[in-house]
């Protein structure tokens, strides 16, 4: 689910404008609690498998790293949605952690908080109340990198449908059916824009195929229109971006493709 602040309409390009949010600044985390096996630092990785889990709520992560610009948080393998949690994005105003959007989930999906771009910023914080005690695997935050064009609509498919599931049925000799169960599940997505600058592709392509290269990414296609259509996944390819046009202002284009972690 994509979680708007309040007031904000882009950074520099409008919200119809896809978003990638590569990933989050590493540092020190600081956390209200923890169980045993469940450390706050597991949530900084980008691993899916490990995760950081309170003992009580209400409940706080915090990361503190060096100075930087922040308008993203996002959160990645929890169970938020089926604990009836609210979370909050909070930033440290010099004297108090003061909230700037918050997000009651009603499912375990992705959540990108897209926020307005704060400078020098050196600490951020995840705040979470109500319901039970979660558990949270990835928490990032980061500067948000905007399209400047909108993506394809045509024969793409909103991220948050995009499942994909491999299954096995067992049958007797006989040909009843015995049981089934599943074997692999993720979520397959592609993301096409055409019409890029040449000047935004060398200013961002380094980042980009970088982040990509390194590990999974949070991708949004249609942020205000798609809220659901969120994904945090991996590349299936490397990332090219070809002159699609003899227009120097608008000559690429440029196809993401990930398969995602799919929590349904």
């Amino acid at each position: 689910m994509i979680v708007i602040e309040s007031g904000i309409t882009g950074l520099v390009y409008p919200l119809s404008n896809p978003r990638f949010a590569g990933t989050g600044y590493g540092g020190s985390v600081a956390v209200s609690s923890q169980a045993t096996g469940y450390e706050g630092v597991n949530a900084l990785s980008f691993a899916t498998y490990t995760a950081w889990r309170p003992t009580a709520l209400p409940a706080w992560w915090a990361l503190f790293f060096t100075s930087a610009t922040v308008s993203y948080l996002g959160i990645a393998a929890h169970d938020l949605g089926s604990q009836g949690c609210t979370v909050e994005a909070q930033w440290w105003d010099g004297s108090a952690w003061v909230a700037v959007a918050s997000h009651t989930p009603t499912d375990d999906s992705p959540i990108l908080f897209l926020l307005s771009r704060r400078v020098g910023q050196a600490s951020f914080r995840l705040y979470v109340y109500g319901g039970s005690v979660p558990t949270i695997g990835v928490i990032w935050v980061g500067d948000v990198t905007e399209f400047p064009g909108k993506a394809l609509f045509r024969d793409s498919l909103p991220f948050n449908e995009a499942a994909e599931s491999q299954f096995a049925t067992n049958i007797s000799d006989g040909g009843h059916i015995l049981g089934r169960y599943e074997t692999r599940r993720q979520s397959s997505i592609s993301m096409t824009v055409d019409h890029i600058p040449e000047t935004w592709m060398a200013a961002n392509y380094a980042n980009l195929s970088g982040w990509l290269r390194y590990g999974p990414v949070f991708l949004a296609d249609r942020p205000q229109d798609y809220p659901k259509s969120l994904v945090f996944g991996e590349t299936q390819a490397p990332l090219r971006a070809n002159r699609a046009g003899r227009v120097l202002g608008a000559a690429r284009s440029l196809t993401i493709e990930l398969k995602g972690y799919d929590p349904v």
